[in-house]
């Protein structure tokens, strides 16, 4: 991989982890309380319709690929994965339910290893152990035992597995099979948001989701375009240039960058530990750009 190519995919890169860093800031500044399925399915249609008219052409050009493999990375990474992400936070709350949820960058490297063996695996490993690690120190203070709980363990072990498998699926068709980067975001939102879309009007007046739910979660609709068209689109953007070990072990700078960012906005004092897990989040990502192959 040349420097040039390095350089492209972590602007790319750095872009999808600020857009995410500011989505639970925003998802927080709503007031009315949706099911975490409802809400996340809506702000993922809003977007996924928002980008349609720019990518139809591309989609109509191979329909079947595209829906395909928009229906398996939609459902892994939203309908399952993000969508259980908001209840594990829940339900465990904050701390332990990033700290779980993010060991994803771990199992990610282990599936890649049995899809793709490498030696850089000690490597990459090491560096994604390190980003746990710095996640660990910026949140561990909101972590207490009373907030054990069996269903948002659930949720957040499922969050790991879908998030993994996500990434290394959204990895092979962009860098492998080259599918058009816009159309496959496209498919990935429209379809998991249809199909929340659907499991909402069970439990809420399909007019009030097509009309006032919108209204309500302002904010959270807002991150449909910050987070899942910016975010979402320049992260598989990056997968062009970097490997999915490299692009899932900076996504750890995710919640440490949220952090910090919260305790700006709030006006709190920037703590050491929160320093400290920045250092080491961003030593784990130089290490995986630098020698993880």
């Amino acid at each position: 991989m040349g420097s040039t190519d390095m350089l492209t995919g972590l602007i790319y890169l750095s872009i999808s982890i600020l857009m995410w860093s500011l989505t639970p800031s925003l998802i927080a500044m709503d007031k009315a309380r949706y099911n975490s399925f409802t809400a996340n399915g809506l702000r993922a249609l809003l977007a996924g319709l928002i980008m349609f008219p720019f990518t139809a052409r591309v989609i109509l050009l191979d329909p079947y690929r595209y829906l395909v493999a928009g229906a398996v990375i939609g459902v892994t990474g939203i309908l399952i994965g993000d969508s259980l992400y908001i209840l594990s936070i829940r339900r465990l709350g904050p701390g332990l339910a990033v700290i779980t949820c993010y060991t994803y960058v771990v199992t990610t490297q282990l599936l890649k290893q049995l899809i793709e063996p490498g030696a850089g695996i000690y490597v990459t490993l090491l560096a994604a152990l390190l980003a746990i690690a710095g996640v660990y120190i910026v949140v561990r203070r909101q972590v207490t035992v009373l907030t054990m709980n069996k269903t948002g363990l659930l949720a957040a072990l499922f969050t790991n597995i879908s998030w993994a498998v996500w990434s290394l699926l959204s990895w092979i068709y962009i860098r492998q099979m080259g599918l058009d980067v816009l159309a496959l975001t496209t498919t990935r939102l429209i379809i998991p948001g249809l199909i929340l879309l659907a499991y909402s009007s069970r439990i809420y007046p399909l007019r009030e989701l097509l009309t006032e739910a919108p209204r309500r979660l302002k904010f959270t609709m807002i991150t449909g375009v910050t987070g899942y068209i910016i975010g979402g689109t320049t992260y598989l953007e990056s997968m062009r240039y970097l490997n999915v070990a490299q692009t899932t072990i900076a996504t750890s700078l995710v919640p440490v960058l949220n952090q910090l960012i919260s305790s700006k906005v709030t006006g709190k004092e920037i703590t050491m530990e929160e320093v400290a897990g920045t250092i080491l989040v961003g030593a784990s990502i130089a290490l995986s750009t630098l020698y993880g192959g």
